[in-house]
C-alpha cells in the first residue's frame, strides 16, 4: 500500500500528552515519536504524513480547530521575550565595554600625574 501527502514534524509531547482532553484509553493527544516507541511495535520515525486521500482499510481522523484566542499565541509572546532578551543582553555587553574603556583611561590618567595607588 502507499499513502501520498505531507511530510509532517512530529507535535510537542507536552501540549497533550497520553491523556489529552479525555480520550479514551489507547488513544494518544498527539504524535509524538517519544511517545509512540513505547506503544508501537515497530520502528517509528521522527514525523508523520498528513494523507491527501484516505485509502481504502483507513479511516480519516478529524481535526480539531483550535478553541479561542486572538490570533496571538503564548509561543508568540515567548519568542518575542527571547528577541527582547538579547537586545538587553547586547545593551548589557556595550555598556560594559564603555565602562572598562572609561575605567582604563581614568587608570591612565592617574598614572600619567602620578596618583597610582599602586606606587604608595
Amino acid at each position: 500500500m502507499s499513502v501520498t501527502g505531507r511530510l509532517q514534524a512530529p507535535e510537542n509531547s507536552g501540549s497533550g500528552g497520553a491523556v489529552a482532553g479525555g480520550l479514551p484509553t489507547g488513544q494518544l493527544g498527539t504524535i509524538s515519536p517519544a511517545t509512540l516507541v513505547n506503544v508501537l511495535p515497530y520502528p517509528v520515525y521522527d514525523g508523520w504524513v498528513a494523507a491527501d486521500d484516505v485509502p481504502a482499510g483507513l479511516a480519516a481522523v478529524p481535526t480539531v480547530q483550535p478553541q479561542g484566542g486572538d490570533g496571538l499565541s503564548l509561543r508568540a509572546f515567548q519568542n518575542l521575550g527571547y528577541t527582547l532578551e538579547w537586545f538587553v543582553f547586547a545593551g548589557f555587553v556595550v555598556f560594559m565595554w564603555f565602562r572598562l574603556v572609561r575605567r582604563e583611561a581614568e587608570a591612565a590618567q592617574d598614572r600619567a600625574l602620578g596618583l597610582d595607588p599602586a606606587l604608595d
